[in-house]
């Protein structure tokens, strides 16, 4: 039987059908790379969301958070720094992927730096290529309600690490965080 809109398969014996179209080039599939780049970043943000919700442990919790960075994201370096404000620097609490002996110190507030800055702005700054010594770097200020808690900073040597097409989902990622 052939629906409507429909012709029979011109293979012998095939219960297959194909669409009718009248000697036509079939028609273009429709485009949904973009959706599931969205639906990736939601699941990846509601396994990032259940870690780190796991724990009422400040550490594990900022653990879990680095973990996730570094598997969705592809930081190869990367730390948690708190406020200190009565120091006015920043100091890190956790981080991942150092070597030992190279681990982040403090660092002063109002100095020259990538943390420093998303601290100072309370914004996210992101450096490619020579700003970020050959690699790339991505600051996340952890915000609640407008309050300065820290700063996550990403660090990778493939200058093309943390496209704009993940920022929003790091940021959103760094507001879950900070909470």
């Amino acid at each position: 039987m052939v629906r409507w809109g429909e012709q029979a398969s011109s293979f012998s014996g095939s219960h297959s059908r194909r669409p009718y179209n009248h000697g036509k080039p079939p028609p273009r599939e429709p485009s949904v790379s973009s959706g599931y780049a969205s639906v990736r970043d939601v699941a990846v943000l509601q396994e990032a969301t259940q870690l780190i919700l796991a724990s009422t442990d400040l550490e594990t919790v900022l653990h879990q958070a680095l973990l996730v960075v570094r598997t969705y994201f592809g930081a190869s370096r990367c730390a948690v720094f708190l406020l200190d404000e009565a120091a006015h620097e920043l100091y890190p609490q956790t981080h991942h992927g150092y070597e030992a002996g190279a681990a982040p110190g403090r660092l002063r507030l109002g100095s020259q730096g990538t943390a420093q800055q998303a601290a100072h702005t309370r914004a996210l700054v992101h450096m490619r290529e020579e700003a970020a010594k050959a690699g790339c770097e991505l600051a996340l200020p952890l915000l609640v309600r407008d309050q300065l808690l820290g700063v996550l900073l990403l660090l990778s040597d493939n200058p093309d690490a943390f496209p704009e097409s993940t920022v929003p989902l790091l940021s959103l990622f760094a507001a879950q965080t900070a909470v």
